[in-house]
């Protein structure tokens, strides 16, 4: 997902684009200073900052989407969530997190664990956090790989007396997962179900193709499709009132680690629950060909994802012979190819928030290469994807508050809103391209 794993994107000329309404509305898409050309169609575009800048793409009737800076200032943000109430806490990858509350940066982190997080490797650091369900809620976790072997640990902490900090000497680490041969593919996403479980995303080890069936290092068995590896795999783990944790009967594989809920995954980099219906929405990085989106109904254990036999809806070469599990592959819902740059996809959420109707089950994702983010909803035959807008940022990963509102952070440093406009008569809008 970050920045050594990616093609370098090219520098071109930034482009400012203006179109005159009748009604003299406008729709205001800050972002990162441009390194491409875009096209436009139908909004009206400007600039908060002469250097920033964007294309809103009409992704419904009427509808268009765009990014409101919320922040800047961050080291290498790399997720946004929220504990029950107001408060947006941002993640950044070498090790602090920090909160927006009351419109501003707090001067002190909520927790600072720099000094036993690894972030040398690029897609290494201080990877997840996870609340456990309720309003200002007791007990954290946090998913980062430590220094010495880059191994994976997942962690709970206590929030102090301050419920703007947390206790950073009540760590109780739950599990550690060995990531030792290879700095990439650590996946890194947590987040609590509508079962009061809290599922956890884990690469499949790292290096290229499916390089886990090689037995480098002595640690690879077999990576994703392996039922006792718990790399490449959707974990979920049973911790609320628990000393560390327990795992669910129901997590269906009876013959593979308890811990695992499905199997298949490659580097499920960034993932989210649909509030409304407790679905599971996985973004998998793929290899050279396909990203793709996978969705488990909820309470749908024993899944296998695919990978290494697929990538996305194609079949994969599989040079290094990983066994197959034998087990049923469920297909994504969509995939979308490397053509124009993209690389790498940043799963994001369905959309569920008040404040804009219009937008209600829209499914949102983004490249983390080429900046597009695209808006997805279901149809008669899957699910139909529209170009939202065709930003120069490094989208990191989405996030979602209280209210279910939606953000895009931007490992560059800063966080946005995503907002929609709806104008009515948009027909009669003229176009203008570029």
């Amino acid at each position: 997902m970050l920045m050594t794993i990616f093609r370098s994107r090219l520098a071109h000329l930034a482009v400012m684009v203006t179109l005159l309404m009748s009604t003299r509305s406008a729709i205001a898409v800050p972002v990162m200073p441009a390194i491409r050309q875009v096209s436009t169609v139908g909004a009206q575009l400007t600039s908060e900052v002469a250097n920033r800048e964007a294309a809103a793409i009409e992704v419904q009737t009427g509808t268009f989407i765009s990014l409101s800076i919320v922040k800047s200032g961050f080291d290498s943000p790399i997720f946004v969530t929220h504990a029950g109430d107001s408060r947006l806490f941002i993640v950044e990858r070498t090790g602090k997190i920090k909160i927006i509350k009351n419109a501003a940066v707090l001067a002190t982190p909520f927790l600072d664990v720099t000094s036993k997080v690894t972030s040398a490797g690029s897609e290494q650091g201080l990877l997840g956090l996870a609340f456990e369900p309720g309003v200002n809620p007791d007990r954290f976790y946090i998913y980062y790989n430590e220094p010495t072997h880059g191994n994976i640990v997942i962690e709970r902490y206590a929030v102090s007396t301050n419920i703007d900090v947390g206790d950073a000497a009540s760590a109780t680490p739950l599990l550690q997962i060995d990531h030792s041969v290879y700095g990439n593919h650590n996946g890194g996403w947590m987040g609590f179900g509508r079962d009061g479980f809290l599922y956890v995303a884990v690469g499949d080890g790292g290096g290229g193709g499916n390089s886990a069936c090689t037995g480098s290092g002595g640690q690879d068995v077999n990576g994703a499709q392996a039922l006792q590896d718990l790399r490449g795999k959707m974990l979920r783990l049973n911790v609320v009132g628990q000393l560390t944790y327990t795992t669910p009967v129901s997590n269906a594989f009876a013959d593979a680690a308890p811990e695992v809920f499905a199997i298949g995954l490659r580097n499920p980099w960034r993932d989210s629950f649909d509030r409304q219906t407790g679905d599971l929405y996985i973004g998998d990085v793929g290899q050279g060909l396909r990203e793709e989106v996978d969705v488990l109904r909820i309470a749908t254990a024993g899944a296998n994802l695919g990978w290494p036999q697929r990538e996305g809806l194609q079949s994969y070469a599989n040079e290094n012979h990983c066994n197959d599990s034998g087990r049923p592959r469920t297909e994504p819902i969509l995939d979308y190819g490397h053509d124009g740059g993209n690389c790498a996809i940043t799963g994001g959420y369905v959309y569920r928030g008040v404040q804009y109707p219009a937008l209600g089950g829209t499914y949102f994702y983004a490249d983390y290469c080429t900046g597009k983010l695209w808006s997805a909803r279901p149809t008669g035959a899957g699910y139909s994807s529209t170009l939202a807008l065709d930003t120069t940022l490094n989208i990191s990963s989405f996030g979602e508050d209280v209210s279910g509102e939606l953000y895009v952070v931007n490992l560059g440093g800063s966080v946005y809103a995503l907002k929609a406009t709806t104008l009515l008569h948009s027909s009669f809008l003229p176009a203008v391209r570029r």
